[in-house]
């Protein structure tokens, strides 16, 4: 799943950019406005270089299409994941040694951090590591969505994916049916509560955005008599204390500028141009450490790349 630092010329340039960090030098440049016969090339290229600005502010979470939001998955996109070995250390030392539950407050472990940081990311690995995949009998992933915390989809999803429902078969029962389309809340609870008897489930509850106290008393009324323990990733601090009595919090902090190279030659696929180019090498460099640390930003910035001759990233 990690990919190790191994190449010499990326050890070799962590030296150089730990430099420049350390250094005060300042950099200007000086654009002339576009003439009116400018090529059209090098009008794309600097559409590219302000789109690939913006996208390392990270106030964009979801890639759109449409209009319309994507919502996340526990499915890994099997691209390499770096530096986040001891993120994963941690959150699963809290996840598989925390009791359950204290008087009927559940366990959860929150992942915060800035919008980009890899915070779904670092959720879907440890949904999906084999230590989790065994010491839990059932597993869960929802995404919220919603702006309130809707109680009644997210217990809906939970139970469609605790149970055969989720199997979109042509022998659904009509109870089956009636549970994927019910916004009926007290059928949704009692099946769940049903399903999770004497089970022991992971939940993850992706992208929290608010949160009362009353709307997460009512989702866990299910889990009473469960061994539930639940993860979320949210950027508002204030979530957190909400949820239980019990709980560890983990802010994942920013990659550094080696890290997001590395990311960053992976998803440009240009490893052996970079092996070999040493300009190459500088001018992503430059780019890594615009990244800020942000793995969103690396992925994003390697997209853009992977689409432009690398002969011409220097003007990007």
């Amino acid at each position: 799943m990690f990919k190790r630092n191994n190449s010499q010329l990326i050890k070799a340039s962590k030296q150089n950019m730990t430099t420049h960090r350390q250094g005060k030098s300042i950099c200007c440049c000086l654009l002339k406005p576009p003439s009116s016969d400018m090529d059209t090339k090098n009008e794309e290229i600097s559409t590219r270089s302000r789109d690939l600005r913006n996208s390392t502010c990270g106030e964009i979470r979801y890639h759109r299409s449409g209009g319309k939001i994507t919502p996340t998955t526990s499915i890994l996109d099997g691209s390499n994941v770096y530096g986040r070995e001891k993120d994963i250390e941690v959150v699963l030392g809290w996840l598989l040694k925390g009791e359950a539950a204290i008087n009927g407050r559940v366990f959860v472990v929150a992942i915060g951090g800035k919008e980009g940081v890899g915070k779904t990311t670092l959720a879907q690995l440890v949904y999906n590591d084999d230590t989790v995949v065994t010491a839990f009998d059932l597993r869960a992933w929802v995404f919220d969505n919603s702006k309130d915390f809707d109680v009644v989809s997210i217990t809906r999803t939970i139970l469609l994916s605790v149970t055969d429902a989720c199997n979109f078969s042509d022998n659904l029962d009509l109870l089956q049916v009636k549970l994927r389309e019910s916004n009926n809340l007290d059928l949704l609870q009692v099946k769940l509560r049903e399903k999770l008897s004497g089970k022991s489930c992971l939940i993850v509850l992706d992208h929290v955005c608010d949160l009362d106290s009353e709307r997460w008393d009512l989702l866990c009324q299910p889990f009473a008599g469960s061994e539930v323990k639940i993860v979320v990733t949210t950027r508002n601090n204030s979530v957190p204390p909400i949820m239980a009595a019990m709980i560890s919090t983990h802010q994942l902090e920013v990659l550094s500028d080696v890290d997001c190279l590395s990311m960053l030659v992976d998803h440009a696929k240009a490893k052996s141009n970079f092996d070999t180019d040493p300009k190459l090498q500088a001018i992503m460099e430059k780019i890594a450490r615009k990244c800020k640390g942000l793995p969103r930003a690396a992925k994003h910035f390697g997209g853009r790349l992977l689409s432009t001759h690398y002969t011409e990233w220097e003007k990007i």
